[in-house]
């Protein structure tokens, strides 16, 4: 490469970093409350990537190649921080649909060593086999399966299946049968699984967030819409422990945080009773 061909790759590099600079400034800031932001940078980094290569391979050609992986790298570069926001915050990964990501059997699968949950009923996990697998592998006579459902009895139960046009009595059935499933799995089997009940007051209680604990390190955070379904069709974050900085860094700490809180204060639960219904 001549000394010519280096200062103009040199220069060329120059121009292309300002530029992009330029824009992840520009769009931070004129686009921080538009929908659709990550893709609209990304479309604007890629349009600029081809326009400058395409420009320097027709007017400079000896350095071609050249800039193309310094370009690339830099893309790369700008790529990775966009991301790494994300990952280093705790969220390495989202469903756009719980259905075609990591469904409820995927779920259980990936539980080896714990196990904890919070939402309506768990009837849509208690009814797979996994359940039972998933339960036998993470129950320990120190470590307990943690289960906060709704009470069968909460009122906002039968507001759920009426907005969905389903029985009244659907939702109800639905966890009075999660709860004679896991009555079975403790009583029965013996299996070192706890149940407790979120307060049975109408609007403070409602479960919006579906959390499930998997192992040490994953949380798998979806939500529900009242009589929208079973939740299936909703979107589903992966949400990491962060074990190489301070765990209040990430999202898990909060979920974490939130569960914990919620279980102290929710009722706890006689799987007696359940064992004695038809």
């Amino acid at each position: 490469m001549t000394i010519e061909a280096f200062l103009v790759e040199l220069v060329g590099a120059a121009i292309y970093s300002a530029i992009c600079w330029g824009i992840q400034r520009l769009l931070k800031k004129r686009l921080l409350r538009t929908k659709g932001r990550q893709r609209i940078t990304f479309v604007v980094h890629l349009v600029v990537w081809v326009v400058a290569n395409l420009v320097v391979s027709t007017f400079f050609p000896e350095t071609t190649q050249l800039f193309i992986l310094g370009t690339t790298i830099l893309l790369g570069v700008i790529l990775w921080r966009e991301f790494d926001s994300f990952w280093s915050s705790g969220i390495v990964y989202v469903d756009p649909a719980v259905a075609a990501g990591t469904d409820y059997k995927t779920s259980l699968n990936l539980c080896l060593n714990r196990l904890e949950f919070m939402g309506v009923g768990a009837h849509k996990l208690t009814s797979l086999n996994e359940f039972t697998e998933a339960v036998k592998r993470c129950s320990t006579l120190t470590q307990p399966i943690r289960m906060l459902l709704c009470h069968p009895e909460h009122e906002l139960l039968t507001d759920a299946a009426k907005k969905e046009g389903v029985s009244s009595s659907q939702y109800r059935r639905n966890v009075e049968e999660s709860l004679k499933k896991i009555a079975e799995l403790k009583v029965e089997r013996s299996l070192n699984i706890e149940v407790r009940f979120l307060k049975r007051t109408r609007n403070s209680d409602w479960p919006y967030f579906r959390l499930m604990f998997v192992n040490e390190d994953l949380c798998l955070v979806s939500y529900y819409v009242m009589g929208e379904g079973q939740g299936r069709n909703q979107p589903q974050l992966h949400v990491q422990r962060n074990t190489e900085t301070r765990g209040v860094q990430s999202f898990y700490f909060a979920f974490r945080t939130y569960f914990e809180k919620t279980w102290e204060s929710s009722d706890k639960w006689d799987p007696e009773q359940h064992l004695k219904k038809p």
